[in-house]
């Protein structure tokens, strides 16, 4: 079976150890710190996990549904891809591992070197072992980034536990399973003009503080905090989604369906399509109303003539996108992962989306196909 004394010295041990055991934290011991853990630590701990999958000893983690970095990081070395991807899910789940291991390795150099060898005869039999215990030195929470709950892992013979905190036991209740962000939403969306004025934001004092009155803002860090927004701003009349740091453009077919998604050269767009312009995303989302309900909003109840002039005002200054519409019921078909949404998104009434779509504004409602997604392809974080 392979051991971690194969690949990390007494010695190396004894360096990272002695440097930890320093009590003054600042910014030259950390780059010191990281420099040995990138020379010493991390290789040797790379290593022995590439020996132990050889040997059939790693297994993927069930995440139920859930996208846990640290989870997504692990399962996708274990599926062996090669190459920069390997090197880079490896290096995560390193770092993580030299966060856990920190307290031990503190406590041997505190001791000194003289004293320092059963420290290393019992940090290369727990990492021999996988024995990472969450109530043992740091238990750092893990954030899934579809549900935005918190987790703990547990490691025992190096088989990971997902799952949280039973009041009163060492035992971790196991994680729920959960579909978020599995299928494509989809949401009507009223329209009483003819067109619809698009940027990421719109940065008109009291449009912000009107619109989410009375709610109760979820973290966008998560594909569900991401999709409750957007239902959230819809009911407002207001279409906001999160499509990253992407600057997508606006892409019109001849039926009058509007996809957004990033362009690099217009030349290599389906000729059938009309660009109608691209939105800078400095905010990491497009939003998209008429220009009546932002008014509404930036009046706030209060002189509608005088939020009409801030706004032709707001509209004169700014680059804003404007893209005539049918008055009636579209249909916004979008995903708080909307990486995914083109893997998502499938419809007999459209053909494919020429960039891949980050989000979809239809003026009739299209047929969707299920399953819509696979939500256990594992990526790297």
């Amino acid at each position: 079976m392979p051991t971690v004394r194969d690949f990390l010295s007494f010695d190396a041990f004894a360096e990272v150890a002695s440097h930890y055991a320093i009590s003054e934290i600042d910014e030259p011991w950390r780059r010191r710190a990281r420099d040995l853990e990138r020379r010493l630590l991390q290789p040797a701990l790379n290593s022995f996990l590439r020996a132990m999958r050889a040997e059939g000893r790693l297994q993927p983690v069930d995440q139920r549904g859930h996208e846990i970095p640290l989870i997504e990081n692990w399962n996708h070395f274990i599926a062996a891809p090669g190459g920069d991807e390997e090197d880079f899910a490896l290096a995560r789940v390193a770092d993580w591992l030299t966060r856990r291991l920190f307290l031990g390795l503190r406590k041997a150099g505190q001791d000194g070197i003289d004293r320092m060898g059963p420290y290393y005869d019992s940090f290369t039999r727990l990492v021999d072992q996988g024995d990472f215990r969450w109530f043992d030195g740091m238990a750092e929470q893990l954030t899934c980034l579809r549900t935005d709950e918190r987790f703990i892992a547990d490691i025992q013979d190096w088989k990971f536990t997902v799952g949280t905190w039973k009041r009163g036991s060492h035992d971790l209740d196991p994680i729920q399973p959960t579909d978020a962000g599995t299928e494509v939403k989809v949401l009507p969306f009223e329209v009483k003009g003819t067109e619809l004025l698009m940027a990421d934001w719109f940065r008109i004092p009291g449009f912000t503080e009107a619109l989410e009155r009375g709610f109760e803002r979820p973290s966008v860090n998560s594909t569900e905090g991401r999709e409750r927004t957007t239902e959230f701003y819809a009911s407002r009349r207001v279409i906001s989604v999160c499509v990253g740091n992407s600057s997508p453009d606006v892409l019109e077919s001849k039926d009058g369906l509007l996809s957004f998604g990033y362009v690099d050269d217009l030349l290599d767009v389906d000729p059938d399509l009309v660009s109608k312009g691209s939105i800078c995303t400095d905010l990491w989302w497009v939003t998209a109303l008429e220009k009546e309900t932002l008014i509404d909003l930036v009046a706030d109840g209060a002189d509608r003539a005088e939020a009409s002039s801030k706004v032709e005002e707001y509209l004169r200054s700014n680059e804003v996108v404007r893209v005539p519409v049918t008055p009636g019921t579209h249909y916004l078909y979008f995903s708080g992962d909307y990486d995914r949404f083109s893997e998502m998104f499938a419809s007999p009434d459209v053909v494919g989306t020429s960039p891949p779509a980050l989000f979809l504004l239809s003026p009739t409602e299209l047929a969707l196909k299920q399953p819509q997604a696979d939500a256990t392809n594992p990526r790297m974080r």
